[in-house]
C-alpha cells in the first residue's frame, strides 16, 4: 500500500511526468488468480494517467498476464474515455464467475427438456443444478451454479467435470447448450 500512494504521491507531485509501475510483485508474488489484481492495477493506472508498465511473465500461476494486462487496459481506458465505470465493457477478465451465469432462461430449459426426452435423454433439475442422463443411464453433463463442487468429504481435489462421450450427441440433438 505503501507503494501505491507514493505513485498517487508522485502523480500529484509531478502532474505531466512519465512515470513506470511495474506490476509483477503483486502479479507474481500473489497466491491469487492474477486477472482480479491484474485489474485493479490497471484501473490505479489509469486513474494516476500511469502509462508505462512493467509486466514479469515467470511464475506458472501468471502465464497469461500480458494478455491480461492488455485486457485490463482497454477495459480501464474505454472506462476512463466513457467517463464511466469499467463495468460492462468486456468480460475478457472474467475467469471464474459469468456476469450472466445463468444465459438461458426457465422457458428455454424447458424446450431443450423436451428436445432431450424426446431423443431419449433423462434430465433432472436438482438444487445444485440440471443434470442430463443418456438413454443408458450415463451421466452426460450438468449446468449448475455451483460447479464445480465437492463430490465427497475429501474436498476439492475429485471435483472435475463427469462428461462422457455422449455429450457431443446431446449438444448435436439439442441445438442450445444448457
Amino acid at each position: 500500500m505503501a507503494s501505491l500512494v507514493r505513485y498517487a504521491e508522485l502523480r500529484h507531485r509531478l502532474p505531466s511526468a512519465e512515470i513506470l509501475m511495474g506490476t509483477g510483485n503483486l502479479t507474481e508474488l500473489t497466491d491469487a488468480d492474477s486477472g482480479g489484481v491484474t485489474a485493479a492495477l490497471m484501473g490505479i493506472c489509469s486513474e494516476l494517467a500511469i502509462r508505462n508498465v512493467l509486466v514479469v511473465q515467470v511464475s506458472p500461476h501468471t502465464r497469461r498476464t500480458i494478455q491480461e494486462h492488455d485486457a485490463a487496459r482497454r477495459l480501464m481506458f474505454a472506462a476512463r474515455a466513457d467517463a464511466s465505470l469499467p463495468k460492462d465493457i468486456s468480460d475478457a477478465l472474467l475467469a471464474l464467475h459469468a456476469r450472466k451465469p445463468f444465459p438461458n432462461t426457465p422457458q428455454e430449459i424447458s424446450e431443450l427438456a423436451a428436445e432431450l426426452k424426446d431423443a431419449n435423454f433423462r434430465i433432472e433439475i436438482a438444487e445444485d443444478g440440471i443434470h442430463v442422463y443418456n438413454r443408458d443411464g450415463h451421466y452426460v453433463t450438468q449446468s449448475a451454479p455451483n460447479w464445480p463442487r465437492p463430490r465427497s468429504r475429501g474436498g476439492w481435489e475429485n471435483a472435475t467435470p463427469r462428461t462422457s462421450r455422449s455429450i457431443g450427441a446431446a449438444r448435436s440433438t439439442a441445438s442450445r447448450r444448457i
